[in-house]
């Protein structure tokens, strides 16, 4: 995008297509150094967004969600620490760590790989 990186994706786009039919797309990126949207998805059923730390969710199956009204930051759950505090914890022993296993971490890497391999190829690419 900027050029500022060279040999790095500092945004990247993907259109995945489930086995059950479903589109979906991905982006990513960290060029927008304010950030201000961190998070966005959005279905057939509604929709959720973060903006500046602030979520807004609505849902046909949620009555009383609003896109336009902020959820009530005592209504969701505590967060958890950030992921290298958990890895730190994991290494000193402590049990109970919410890391992300390594086959997760590997299957992720394989849709990454895909993505890849289709731009390259301009062809869909099946993930094994």
């Amino acid at each position: 995008m900027t050029g500022r990186y060279p040999g790095c994706d500092e945004n990247g786009s993907a259109l995945l297509r489930m086995k059950d039919g479903l589109v979906a797309s991905l982006t990513a990126g960290w060029v927008d150094v304010a950030n201000p949207v961190t998070l966005q998805i959005a279905g057939t059923e509604g929709h959720a967004l973060i903006v500046q730390d602030v979520l807004y969710f609505e849902s046909k199956k949620v009555p009383g969600s609003k896109i336009g009204v902020p959820v009530a930051a005592a209504s969701l759950p505590a967060a958890p620490q950030e992921p290298m505090h958990q890895w730190l914890d994991a290494l000193s022993g402590q049990a109970g760590q919410p890391l992300v296993t390594p086959r997760e971490a590997a299957a992720r890497v394989s849709v990454m790989d895909a993505a890849y391999e289709s731009a390259r190829t301009n062809r869909w690419t099946t993930v094994v």
